[in-house]
Parts: C-alpha cells; sequence; structure tokens
C-alpha cells in the first residue's frame, strides 16, 4: 500500500486518525472498524508513506514532519504492520536527532545498482511498459556519454527519471544525431539530459503542488533557487555547501532572489528555516554527509556544474544589459562586485567552462559587449586595483569576509587570483571563437572586435612583454603549477606572440593552434603540453622541457630547440626546418614525416626515435646518437657529417628502404626482417599480434 503524503492535510492525534482523511485510502474498509484491514492480526502489510519532504500540515510553521514521524514511532510500537517512510532527506535538516535517538525508526538510504540489480530493474520495467519500450531505453543508454550511462543510471531515483523522461519522448536517442564528434558530442549530450531532467522536475514531479509546498509556482524562480544553491556548492569546492552560506545569500538584500524566501514565507506561513528546506527539496538536493551541521549537495556533482553554469550565464546577460539609453545597466562598480561575488573560488572546472559555452552559443548574449566589459576588469586587475583599494571598497577583502563567515578556507590572495583567472578563461574563451578558421596561420587584415592580448598589443607602447609571466608567478606563489592547472587548458588559439615566458610552468597546458611567434619560452616547462599545430616559428626554447609534449604539425622553422628534452615528445608532420637541435634530447621522438632538413643535429640524442619518412636532407648529423632509431624510408641522402659508425655498432637503427648518401656503403633495405618483431615490442597497441606487423611491414616494404 502506497499512500502520497501530499494530500494529507491535518495532524490528528494518531496515525490511524490523520491517516482518515486522505484520498489514497478507502477509510472505512482499511482505518477503522473491527474489519478493517489494519485490525486484521493475520495480515501484515507494508505501507509506504511516500514523500515526506512534500508534508505540509496547516497551521504548523516547520510542516509537521517532526510530529508526523512521532505518530509512525508509535504507531510502529504497537503494530504488526511494517512502515517505510520515503523522501528527499533534506526535508529532515533540523530533527535528525529526533531519528538517530529513536530505536524505532531506521535510516535507509538508496544505494548505486550494479550491473545486475539494474538488469533486474530493467526487466520489471520492461513488465509494465513492453519491450519495445525497455530496448528504447536501452538504445537510449548506449548511446548517452559514458559518465551517464555508468554514473548517473545507477542511482535508482535517477534511473527511474531518465527511463521516465525516455519512455515519454523527453530523452531519446535521436537528440544526440546532430551533435559534434568527439569531446563536445559528450558535452552537448549531458547538457540536455540535465536540461531535460530539471525541467521535467521542476514542472511535472510535483504536478502542479510547487505553490503549496514551497511557496513559489513560476519555474524560473524555482530554477533560480536551484542556480543559486548549485552557486554555493560550487564556490565551497567540496561539493556540498552550508545550509547556512545559502540562507546568507538569500538574505542578502543585493541579491535579486532574495524577495523569493520572503515570498516563500508569507505563502506557506512556514519558518525562514523550513521554506528554504522547501524550497531546496524541488530538485535533487540532499544533506551532506560529512556535515553534521547542516549542508547540502546534488545528488550528482553534474547536476549541480551544469545549473552552476545556468548561473554564470544569468550574471553574463546581467552583465551585458542595456538600459533605454544604451548604456549598461550596471555599472563598473556593481560589475566588479559582481565578478568578485561569482568567480573567487578555485578555477572553474572544465565541465562548468563546457556547459556555459554551449549556453553560450545558444543565446543571444552580445559577446563583444561581455568581452569588452571582462577586458577592462582584467586590465584594472593586472594593475592590483582592486587589491590595493582602501578597507571600504576592497572588493577581494569583502568577499574574503563573506567565505571566512562560512567557515570556507581561503586568504585574501587566493580571491583575488582565482577571480583574475577565472575572468582570464572567459576572455580566452571568446576570443578562441572569434578567430577564423586556420588561425594563427590565417588571420583577418581587418581588426577583431574581440581579439585578447593578455600582455597587450605587440609592437605598442601598451605592450608589457612580462604581464603574463608576472600572472603565472602571482598564481604560481599559491601552489606549483597553479596557473597551468586552472587557465592551461583554455590557451588554445590564443596569441601569445613575442611575450616573455622564460621558465615559465606551462606543463599539461593546451596550446594547440597557438600563435607563439617569437616568443621567449627559453628553460619553460611545457610537458606533456598540447602543442600541434602551434606557431612556434622563431621562438626561443633553448633547455626548455618537451618531454612528452604534442607537436605533431607545428611549425618550429628557426626556432631555438638546444639542449631542449624532447624526449617521447611526438613531432610527427612537424616543420623543422633550420632548427637548431644541437644536444636537444630526442630519444623515444615520434618524427614521422618531419620536415628536418637543414636542422642542426650536432650531438643530439636520437635513440629509439621514429624517423620514418623525415626528411633530413642537408640536416647537420655530426655526433648525433642514432641507435635504434626507426629509419624507414628517411632521406638520408644529402645529410651532412654522418658517418657509417652512427649507423652500425652494437645497436645500430633499423634502415628500411633508407635514402642513403652515397658515401656510405650499406644497404638501404637491410633490416626489413628485423623491423617486425621491433613494431610488436614498441607499439603494442598499433600492432597487438606479431601478425598485424608483418602484415604491415610486407605493405610497406614492396610499396
Amino acid at each position: 500500500m502506497r499512500i502520497r503524503l501530499r494530500d494529507l492535510r491535518t495532524l490528528a492525534n494518531n496515525l490511524t486518525e490523520t491517516l482518515e482523511d486522505c484520498p489514497d485510502l478507502e477509510q472505512v474498509k482499511f482505518v477503522r472498524g473491527e474489519s478493517s484491514w489494519l485490525a486484521d492480526k493475520n495480515t501484515r502489510f507494508l505501507i509506504i508513506l511516500d514523500g515526506f519532504d512534500e508534508l505540509l500540515l496547516e497551521g504548523r510553521a516547520t510542516g509537521g514532519l517532526k510530529e508526523f514521524l512521532q505518530q509512525v514511532t508509535d504507531f510502529q510500537r504497537r503494530s504488526h504492520h511494517q512502515l517505510l517512510v520515503t523522501g528527499r532527506p533534506l526535508a529532515l535538516q533540523g530533527i535528525d536527532r529526533l531519528i538517530t535517538q529513536n530505536k524505532d525508526l531506521e535510516r535507509v538510504r538508496l544505494e548505486p545498482m550494479g550491473d545486475g540489480l539494474r538488469e533486474c530493474w530493467l526487466n520489471k520495467w520492461q513488465a509494465l511498459f513492453g519491450e519495445d519500450k525497455v530496448n528504447q531505453f536501452r538504445q537510449f543508454l548506449t548511446a548517452c556519454p559514458k559518465d551517464i550511462t555508468d554514473t548517473l543510471a545507477r542511482e535508482p531515483l535517477l534511473l527511474y527519471l531518465l527511463a521516465r523522461l525516455n519512455r515519454e519522448g523527453h530523452l531519446t536517442q535521436e537528440m544526440f544525431a546532430d551533435t559534434q564528434t568527439g569531446r563536445p558530442q559528450d558535452t552537448q549530450a549531458k547538457l540536455r539530459i540535465y536540461r531535460a531532467a530539471v525541467d521535467w522536475v521542476l514542472e511535472k514531479q510535483r504536478q502542479d503542488e510547487n505553490l503549496r509546498l514551497c511557496g513559489l509556482d513560476n519555474l524560473e524562480d524555482l530554477r533560480e533557487i536551484l542556480q543559486e544553491a548549485a552557486l554555493c556548492v560550487v564556490q565551497s569546492g567540496n561539493e556540498t555547501a552550508r545550509l547556512e552560506m545559502v540562507k546568507q545569500r538569500f538574505n542578502d538584500s543585493s541579491n535579486p532572489i532574495a524577495e523569493l524566501l520572503k515570498q516563500a514565507q508569507e505563502t506557506t506561513g512556514q519558518s525562514e528555516d523550513k521554506a528554504l528546506n522547501n524550497l531546496l527539496t524541488t530538485f535533487y538536493l540532499k544533506p551532506g554527509e560529512r556535515d553534521q551541521r547542516g549542508s547540502v549537495e546534488f545528488a550528482h556533482k553534474s547536476f549541480g556544474e551544469y545549473l552552476f553554469a545556468e548561473r554564470l550565464l544569468i550574471a553574463f546577460e546581467a552583465w551585458t544589459e542595456l538600459d533605454k539609453r544604451q548604456r549598461f545597466r550596471l555599472d563598473e562598480r556593481a560589475l566588479n562586485e559582481q565578478i568578485y561575488d561569482v568567480l573567487d573560488y578555485g578555477g572553474l572546472s572544465q565541465e562548468i567552462v563546457a556547459y556555459l559555452w554551449e549556453l553560450l552559443d545558444e543565446s543571444d548574449i552580445d559577446r563583444v559587449k561581455l568581452f569588452k566589459r571582462l577586458s577592462n576588469f582584467y586590465s584594472r586587475w593586472c594593475q592590483n586595483e582592486f587589491l590595493d583599494a582602501p578597507p571600504n571598497e576592497n572588493l577581494p577583502q569583502k568577499k574574503l569576509i563573506q567565505l571566512l563567515d562560512q567557515e570556507i578556507p581561503t586568504g585574501l590572495k587566493q580571491v583575488d587570483v582565482f577571480t583574475g583567472l577565472n575572468v582570464m578563461i572567459f576572455l580566452f574563451r571568446l576570443h578562441a571563437s572569434a578567430q577564423p578558421e586556420g588561425y594563427p596561420y590565417c588571420r583577418k587584415e581587418i581588426p577583431l572586435e574581440i581579439y585578447f592580448d593578455p600582455c597587450g598589443e605587440a609592437n605598442t607602447k601598451g605592450f608589457q612583454v612580462n604581464r603574463l609571466l608576472r600572472i603565472i608567478y602571482y598564481a604560481d606563489a599559491l601552489g606549483t603549477g597553479m596557473f597551468a592547472i586552472t587557465v592551461g587548458p583554455y590557451l588554445s588559439l590564443a596569441d601569445l606572440s613575442f611575450v616573455d615566458l622564460r621558465s615559465a610552468n606551462l606543463s599539461n597546458a593546451d596550446l594547440s593552434s597557438t600563435d607563439l611567434r617569437n616568443a621567449n619560452l627559453r628553460n619553460a616547462d611545457l610537458s606533456s603540453a598540447d602543442l600541434s599545430s602551434a606557431d612556434l616559428s622563431g621562438t626561443n626554447l633553448s633547455g626548455a622541457d618537451l618531454s612528452s609534449a604534442d607537436l605533431s604539425g607545428a611549425d618550429l622553422r628557426s626556432t631555438d630547440l638546444r639542449s631542449t628534452d624532447l624526449h617521447l615528445a611526438d613531432l610527427s608532420s612537424a616543420d623543422l626546418r633550420s632548427t637548431d637541435l644541437s644536444n636537444a634530447d630526442l630519444s623515444s621522438a615520434d618524427l614521422r614525416s618531419t620536415d628536418l632538413s637543414n636542422a642542426d643535429l650536432h650531438l643530439a640524442d636520437l635513440h629509439l626515435a621514429d624517423l620514418s619518412s623525415a626528411d633530413l636532407s642537408l640536416a647537420d648529423l655530426s655526433s648525433a646518437d642514432l641507435d635504434e632509431a626507426l629509419l624507414i624510408r628517411t632521406v638520408l641522402s644529402d645529410s651532412l657529417n654522418l658517418t657509417s659508425d652512427q649507423l652500425e655498432g652494437v645497436d645500430p637503427p633499423l634502415i628500411c628502404g633508407t635514402f642513403m648518401p652515397s658515401s656510405i656503403d650499406i644497404d638501404s633495405n637491410c633490416d626489413w626482417d628485423r623491423l617486425v618483431g621491433v613494431l610488436h615490442d614498441r607499439f603494442p597497441v598499433d600492432f597487438e599480434t606479431l601478425e598485424e606487423a608483418e602484415q604491415w611491414v610486407e605493405k610497406e616494404r614492396y610499396r
């Protein structure tokens, strides 16, 4: 027997009397009389009292949940029936002790489903709605991103939500048909799933009961409540936010949502705490399990990230909104205060930025206006204008006090650093999306309205060659590599030409298709960085760490790579003409189809390097280490200072179809037979079996 608690209106003397007025029950047969179902000693019922978070008893400021649970306790003590009370645990905030100290009540929770249990659930779904519907849902789960299928769809309530939305046509496999390929596909797919889920829960789940239960029936108002809760959760940095922090934002008169809590209280007659709890239980929010003082978290982290991205989009709209006179509604002071308010925490996650940019692409927000306002903030931030302001005007200090008041560990420098870095993320992303196809090698002749020069425009009076380097050092004072961790993923297509980045830590940064012409990267840490298709012509990279970096397709002409660590780097199809690679470590590097003509490889370590189809004509190979290198169809015919000793010895290179210098009498096809085993050993991913390696060699040998 399932009884919906949302239908209860009054609290009587005991549970049976309270249930008498419930429309779900046939009162005479179930509750009252000697022949009632409850009085039958030969039958035991499992009675499910569903939705304690939707219980709102008239005339009770707290909603009546505490008193109702006491009636449940009394009934359970004297009854042979079993009660199961369900609901969102956030509604229990403030009365947890009643349950933990009551031996007649025991708390249980739904655990994520394993494969077997989920399969059992799907079979039961099929029994209800038919084989076609469950097969349709299985196909939908298969089309979903991996973390939806393997994480979200294992939470019982969320699995039900996905299945119902799929059955009703709100979420289908076909909705992913027009998404892009690669990583953006996952972002678009997840965005559509989270949006459909939030829309359905707000609109359908409570079936027109929102006004009575939480005092608001406008869906956009309810959505703003969730967005503000998401902001608190993200800012807290640990996936939970204290209820006191959420309440503080609702009580801030300068916050537009402050009126919503007052409206909820007036409509429902609830206390402030109860009204806030009921507002938050609109969606899948639950108590933070580790914080016993009252905190909230989303049932799944991604819902919080998605809703926070929505909150940032609302901020963008406010920052670019104009009045009737075509002036910004928010003045500079208010704008800067809001920027510190929403962007002061440790760097934006890549998921949040990805969701935000998908939402921005769908919006009509004026990107030029947004870019100009953020650029102005960035310029003032770089001059320490906000940090050095007097106490009554110091925005970082004001935000710090708010965070410390909520026991969020941080400092003045952290607030200032992360606000600036998060603004830089937006500026780099706006810049990247505005560049023409083929950038950095194809540039528009006319100036673009959106063009971010982090150091100012080169060759102008305002150009500060080391401004970005100072920012990197400022951020890294909080922890090694902080800039690279926070902003590094968003440097693709950036203009960093002519800037001074000596000894900068940019490890793992995404610098693909970035303009780095004539930059000074001497001794910089670029290990594992993505520099594919970047323009590095004329750049000073001497002494830099480029180990495991991706430089495929990069322009490295006339670049200084002396003594550079390029161990395990991917330089395939890169242009290294006339590049100085003397003393460089190129061991195990991928140099396939690389143009190394006229390059200086004097004393370079090419041990185990793959030089297949590379062009080394007129390259200086004096004293270069070629031990165990792959020389498959490599052009060595015009190489300079290459000797027979470098191609023979204990661990000679593999020479297969190599174009040899006329001065060296070595068979240019002498190692095809050795190549099969070497390929299988070195490249087990590409050649899982010896047979696969043998087939490739046979095809290549007689090409």
